[in-house]
């Protein structure tokens, strides 16, 4: 009984000793846990085993993220050789304190002060690990960094900004004058981007550089000796003063170094680069952004100059310096303490991040601007489309009856001037004089516009009375918009309409006035010319007091009422703006030649004969290039294969006789533009509607046939003529007259006297398939005592040579005939009359017909049209000749 109670008694005793010591471990695990510095413990291989909630809290971790791994997980690479260390000398059974970084779970590193020792077994006495006291010391260090800082700025030793204080002065000058992006350059302004400098250069006296985006430098500065040093030794290397050619031959080490180490290592990343400058310092970078894109870097050179000879000596020998001047200007620098030198990177960036809103803002100026001036012109376009609309327009508003916008169109329509006629009342009393009628038109307007039914809302056949008194039928529309309590009026003036449906029969009768006019016009117009000859003919010979002198001078009326009628007829009117200035035809026409060229293709000569001395014309030199353009283009289409084309210059004056005979001319002194090509040429039926709007004779989607209308209309809008000379197979010729500037000489109205002409008795045998100018040009002839033979063909020609028993001593053809050309029929009546005179008419050009071979150069030619003067003077010429 004895010995259980021993046991039992001893039994007990333990339970209470484990009880003991199981609340002694629980006491100090607690006292671990929650005691107010770091605890950790760590096996002979660095693992930790055990650590408490403070550390964890400055660790920022779980308990299960810790346990198991490697203390220096938590120490940054450049804490690695003093944890190492300690950890040895744990190892060998030392205790100490040490200061060392760990880095916090988010990356983000903090002080520490350890108190560490080794943890030895208890029963062999072997080293099993280690015990460290973790104390965050970041208060004491920020406190001590704020002690230091404030000693440093108590001894001075940071100079206030100073944006006065002289500028060092490079060997290569003012390198931003090669800035071609200028964005910041001039965004920002040279003088903003100094003063920003002069902050972070106050703090760390070495060098500054802004960036563009393209490498262009927006500013630069060298404040300390030793960057200035270094880079001009640096640009030397180069070899050249030009800056251009520095900058990209890979010689220049600091630039080099500063913009593709550095500024550029920062704009790819968007981050702040920090490296070591090849210059013995440290090189930093911030990319500038500006609406989220990088647009430049601004870098800094910071940090001490080395003062160890070995690396003197090597940078000595790699910028070809001096080592003692070296050692010099490192020795000459102020060190700056680490505070200093991360104040300065923070200017760096505030300087950064203020030359971003800058460009911003200006930025956002400019696109605000830039949306101004697009919503002026598109407010201006809607305004040009609405007061250019061809019916009129007017917007009401229908409670107070007052107009909001009224066009120009609406103002012509009916007369009055917008501002007087913004009210209803006062419109309608205007517009409808006459009560009656205005009264029954008032209780139409407003009982059709009050029943909604948008069919009665609109109004045929309205008579109005103009300010003038003059009165018009108009169509008129309303369309209410009630919501916005708005009413949109619109008028159309159908005058016109009106008669032109109460002329509907004649209209129909005359359905292809148009063409007529184009295809018929002409020819009338060319008879018109032969009549006022005769008319004129006929009164020089009966005299001003006979019987028939009055009868002649109502037709001489009527054909002159007649030839301007078709001249109506024949013009197609340009509208556009033009500005005219006096140009020199030859100048104006050299200018295009290239153009031309190419537009025409390598396989078509073009052939320039500039006249010697051209006349001054006064017009928009877009329409010289218009005629130009469009003529050549319709000579490269007419020729196939390889051709030519010809532009000549010269001068023409028509005088009074010449223009009695050729209606539509003025009397006056004109400059000649011709263009002449040897492509297939045009019959009389496409000449007939050569000018008229949208006839073409080119194949489907290949032409508009706007363009000869286009040049009939510039040309008649510059009081000009123009002449057409084709025949099939022959070739084109275009004469375009063109007024002689009257500030250069005389008015175009300002005639030539004219000269009496040479008359004759010779013998003349004349070709010309047109019989009204076959007649005009013998009755030329035989007036002025001439014996005239005419002929239709050169058949007709032949037999009269054959048949006619007295010599004949000229042959004036026409070139282009029927059956052969007048050089074949010249040649058979040589051989038929050996010493007949030979006198070539055409409307082409004599180098035109003669580069075709029709005619041999050196032959006498008259070109159409003629005068009688000229024609005379041309004949006599040729008849006096010496004979070969």
């Amino acid at each position: 009984m004895k010995q259980n109670s021993t046991c039992d008694e001893l039994e007990r005793r333990v339970q209470e000793l484990e009880k003991e010591l199981h609340d002694a471990r629980f006491l100090t695990e607690e006292i671990m846990t929650y005691m107010t510095e770091g605890l950790v413990l760590t096996d002979m291989q660095g693992t930790v085993t055990f650590i408490n909630q403070r550390l964890l809290e400055m660790l920022g971790y779980l308990p299960g993220q810790i346990i198991g791994k490697s203390w220096l997980e938590m120490v940054p690479p450049g804490q690695l050789t003093i944890a190492r260390a300690a950890e040895a000398r744990r190892a060998q059974g030392h205790t100490d304190r040490y200061e060392i970084v760990l880095r916090r779970k988010n990356g983000h590193e903090f002080p520490v002060m350890i108190g560490a020792g080794p943890r030895f077994d208890k029963h062999s006495g072997e080293f099993i690990g280690t015990m460290g006291v973790v104390t965050d010391i970041s208060e004491r260090r920020q406190a001590e960094d704020e002690l230091r800082k404030y000693e440093w700025l108590i001894e001075k030793e940071i100079p206030p900004a100073d944006t006065d204080a002289p500028v060092f002065e490079t060997v290569y000058g003012d390198i931003t004058a090669l800035n071609t992006r200028r964005l910041i350059l001039e965004g920002v302004g040279k003088e903003n981007l100094a003063e920003m400098a002069a902050d972070v250069m106050a703090l760390l006296d070495t060098s500054l550089a802004v960036y563009e985006a393209n490498g262009d430098y927006a500013y630069g500065v060298f404040k300390s000796s030793w960057c200035q040093f270094l880079d001009t030794a640096s640009f030397h290397l180069c070899g050249t003063n030009d800056v251009g050619k520095a900058l990209s031959c890979g010689k220049w080490l600091c630039h080099d170094n500063c913009w593709n180490d550095s500024a550029q290592t920062a704009m790819v990343s968007g981050k702040p680069s920090d490296i070591e400058c090849v210059g013995g310092i440290r090189l930093y970078a911030v990319p500038i952004f500006a609406e989220k894109k990088v647009i430049g870097s601004v870098n800094i050179g910071y940090g001490n100059p080395p003062q160890d000879d070995d690396t003197l000596a090597r940078l000595a020998e790699k910028y070809h310096i001096d080592l003692d001047q070296l050692r010099a200007k490192a020795n000459a620098y102020k060190p700056r303490p680490e505070f200093i030198i991360e104040l300065g990177k923070r200017r760096c960036q505030h300087m950064a991040r203020m030359i971003g809103k800058i460009i911003e803002r200006r930025q956002a100026e400019k696109s605000r601007q830039k949306y101004q001036k697009d919503l002026e012109k598109r407010n201006h376009f809607i305004q040009t489309i609405l007061d250019n609309l061809p019916i009129g327009l007017a917007v009401n508003s229908i409670d107070e009856g007052q107009a909001i916008y009224i066009n120009k169109q609406f103002e012509q329509i009916y007369g009055w001037p917008r501002e007087q006629i913004k009210d209803i009342d006062t419109f309608f009393h205007k517009a409808y004089p006459d009560p009656a009628y205005r009264e029954k038109i008032m209780t139409r307007v407003f009982e059709d516009t009050a029943s909604g039914d948008p069919e009665k809302m609109a109004w045929d056949g309205v008579e109005i009375t103009r300010q003038d008194g003059e009165k018009r039928v108009v169509s008129a529309k309303n369309i209410p918009l009630q919501e916005q309590n708005l009413m949109i009026s619109t008028v159309q003036d159908i005058t016109e309409n009106t008669k032109l449906q109460n002329q509907l029969l004649q209209a129909r009768k005359m359905e292809s006035v148009g063409r007529l006019a184009g295809g018929v016009a002409h020819d009338f117009n060319n008879m018109l010319g032969v009549i006022l000859g005769h008319v004129e003919f006929a009164l020089e010979k009966i005299g001003e007091n006979h019987d028939l002198s009055a009868g002649l001078k109502e037709i001489q009326t009527a054909a002159r009422r007649s030839a301007d009628l078709t001249k109506q007829l024949l013009t197609f009117a340009r509208k556009q703006i033009i500005s005219p200035r006096p140009l020199n035809l030859n100048d104006t026409v050299e200018s295009m030649l290239n153009m031309l060229r190419r537009l025409i293709g390598e396989d078509i000569d073009l052939v320039w004969k500039p006249a010697a001395h051209s006349w001054t014309v006064k017009m928009d030199p877009s329409q010289i290039d218009q005629i130009l353009a469009n003529l050549c283009i319709n000579a490269r289409d007419a020729i196939a294969g390889v051709g030519r084309l010809t532009i000549e210059t010269g001068k023409k004056t028509f005088d009074e006789q010449y223009c009695r005979e050729n209606a539509g001319f003025i009397p006056g002194d004109y400059a000649l533009l011709s263009v002449s090509d040897n492509g297939c040429g045009m019959d009389r039926d496409t000449l007939k509607n050569l000018f008229e709007p949208f006839f073409t004779t080119k194949e489907m989607g290949k032409g508009t046939g706007l363009g000869l209308a286009t040049i009939y209309g510039i040309v008649k809008q510059n009081s000009g003529f123009i002449n057409v000379y084709s025949e099939p197979g022959q070739g084109s010729t275009f004469n375009i007259y063109l007024p002689r500037f009257a500030a250069e000489g005389r008015e175009p109205g300002d005639i030539p006297r004219e000269k009496t002409a040479a008359a004759g008795t010779e013998t003349i045998l004349v070709v010309e398939d047109e019989p009204a100018i076959l007649r005009m040009t013998c009755m030329m002839l035989e007036q002025k005592g001439y014996t005239v033979l005419p002929a239709a063909t050169p058949a007709e020609a032949l037999e009269k040579v054959e048949n006619h028993s007295c010599a004949i001593d000229l042959l004036l053809s026409d070139v282009v005939l029927p059956e052969m050309s007048g050089r074949d029929l010249a040649g058979q009546i040589m051989g038929l009359c050996p010493g007949i005179r030979i006198l070539f008419m055409s409307g082409y050009t004599a180098d035109v017909i003669a580069h075709q071979g029709v005619l041999d150069n050196g032959m006498a030619f008259i070109q159409k049209p003629f005068s009688m003067h000229d024609l005379l003077g041309k004949v006599r010429g040729v008849l006096d000749m010496a004979p070969e």
